[in-house]
């Protein structure tokens, strides 16, 4: 029995992934037994492949999305506790606006004040209302959001044990990686080093074109920083590489934490909407920049990152960046 082989702290063959899975989406079930299930695989550590395969089934009975061929999603882990303002999403804006086809899937908050969704509730965006529109609204401005509740709607059956428990499990793992379009390219940000080789394995596994798996070293956080060193590891296609960026490298100020962190999701619009406008040139647009010009670099509208650099700066003083937000809160409404 599954149930009992996760209990021993024995790891997961695919097919018993997919049982497993199978019967806590499906109250096969008690919540007891449920949360036994999630603290033992934590405890244990959840091994690659069973994230893998958890993926791989999360996708299959996902709701129909946007095919996501030459598309990127920007995303992050969370969890790195650093509370700053929602740098991957407003990225998508500037990554868009400067060619980039986006399919950012996304959620509430879970660990700071302002998750991408909530962000985008405070930025105009009726997430209802997206759900019937999200083909229309990609094909229209080249990007759109997939709200996690909208496309995985079985979630819901372990929503109140995880919720209850209140530590990270492997679905805390296997969301950033969900994405039902399964899009081509991934900026994936991660809370922790130790995650990095992991999470590289699993992406090379679901058979994305282009990756970069992105770990901030001083700060910890889970997208690229621009307070520090980031180590990354980058795969293209059979090829993995590993290397540090710094902002300095790429022609860009060092910024301070503080400088970079926000508040609740209106705080956090307000802040977004000044860097996207051109008003705010300091260290909470270089973030957006450094992590803008990754996803330009790894869709291909940039040969290198200081190209991207370049090009996201360009993108905002022009205000395209700016225009991609208003195009696309009016086109879901």
């Amino acid at each position: 029995m599954i149930y009992r082989k996760v209990m021993r702290g024995e790891v997961l063959e695919g097919g018993e992934v997919r049982e497993l899975l199978e019967g806590l989406l499906n109250d096969k079930y008690t919540d007891i037994q449920t949360g036994a299930i999630l603290t033992a695989l934590s405890v244990r550590g959840e091994s690659p492949r069973e994230i893998e395969e958890g993926v791989r089934y999360l996708r299959e009975i996902a709701e129909i999305s946007p095919e996501g061929r030459g598309a990127i999603d920007i995303v992050g882990t969370g969890g790195d506790g650093l509370n700053t303002i929602n740098i991957s999403t407003a990225s998508a804006f500037i990554a868009a606006a400067a060619g980039a086809r986006v399919l950012k899937h996304g959620n509430r908050s879970v660990s700071s004040s302002s998750g991408s969704s909530d962000l985008l509730e405070a930025l105009g965006i009726d997430l209802n209302n997206l759900k019937d529109k999200t083909e229309r609204v990609y094909k229209d401005t080249g990007m759109t959001f997939l709200y996690a509740p909208h496309y995985h709607p079985a979630l819901k059956a372990v929503g109140g044990v995880r919720r209850e428990l209140g530590v990270r499990s492997i679905f805390n793992l296997m969301g950033p990686l969900a994405n039902p379009s399964s899009p081509d390219y991934i900026l994936l940000g991660v809370y922790s080093e130790e995650l990095m080789e992991g999470m590289v394995s699993i992406l090379r596994g679901l058979g994305i074109k282009r990756g970069m798996v992105v770990h901030g070293v001083e700060d910890g956080a889970d997208e690229i920083s621009i307070c520090g060193t980031t180590k990354v590891i980058e795969i293209s296609g059979s090829k993995v590489r590993r290397y540090n960026i710094h902002p300095e490298e790429l022609g860009l100020k060092m910024g301070r934490l503080e400088e970079i962190q926000g508040g609740g999701p209106k705080e956090n619009a307000k802040l977004i909407k000044e860097v996207l406008a051109g008003r705010d040139t300091g260290a909470k647009r270089d973030a957006l920049i450094i992590n803008s010009a990754a996803a330009l670099y790894l869709t291909g509208r940039a040969e290198t990152l200081i190209e991207g650099v370049v090009l996201a700066r360009e993108t905002i003083a022009s205000g395209r960046a700016y225009s991609k937000l208003q195009e696309y809160v009016e086109a879901v409404r």
